[in-house]
């Protein structure tokens, strides 16, 4: 099995860096890694989708300069497709007794005592999911309400999978500490973030009209 790790970042230029190898180490040898940094200077969501764009993975995570990952993560995440996938196929909501081709979006307890609600700050999702929608995170967004958005996104598509137990400590400094937070939570993309989600809300969640 193969996972894409899609890491948009703006601190962060080589790809031999502290975060790829953190999650390489602690991937089981069972599957394999793929790791793709994008650097785009434009927003993190035109990062995340360049680089799903370029993925060939399986199973694909949307990669944060602060989240950590548990041993055997890649396990971990299988085992709540298969479990997901199975409870469905018993209430006769899914027939399809491969994991990996139904559409399936994990949220995992990222730990934040700050925020403690269970956000999509770091999304996993079957590929899929991510054809079903065309992209990993709905592109009209720069950074604000992105995960509110893939959350809602799944509700609605049925296809959410939570996973309090499985535990990707998010080491978040807050929105002020360093320039990059800043731009990230900047007020314009707040306000322009909370009038997508709002329209997106009021008429459905569409997919994404061209692979992005």
């Amino acid at each position: 099995m193969k996972f894409s790790l899609l890491h948009a970042s703006a601190r962060f230029i080589d790809m031999d860096n502290s975060v790829a190898r953190h999650w390489k180490e602690n991937c089981s040898p069972d599957n394999e890694v793929e790791y793709i940094l994008n650097n785009n200077p434009k927003d993190a969501v035109t990062a995340w989708n360049e680089a799903a764009k370029e993925s060939t993975g399986d199973v694909l995570i949307q990669l944060s300069d602060d989240f950590a990952c548990p041993k055997d993560w890649d396990k971990q995440i299988l085992e709540a497709f298969e479990r997901w996938t199975a409870q469905r196929i018993a209430r006769g909501q899914v027939k399809n007794v491969e994991p990996l081709k139904n559409q399936i979006v994990l949220c995992v307890n990222d730990c934040n005592t700050v925020n403690p609600a269970f956000n999509l700050t770091l999304a996993i999702m079957t590929r899929a999911r991510y054809e079903a929608q065309g992209c990993l995170i709905f592109p009209e967004y720069a950074s604000m309400f992105s995960d509110d958005d893939l959350r809602a996104w799944a509700v609605q598509d049925d296809c959410l999978c939570m996973r309090a137990d499985l535990k990707f400590p998010h080491s978040w400094l807050g929105n002020d500490h360093d320039d990059v937070a800043k731009a990230h939570a900047a007020k314009e993309r707040f306000d322009a973030g909370a009038l997508i989600l709002a329209r997106r809300k009021k008429e459905g969640f569409k997919p994404w009209p061209q692979s992005t």
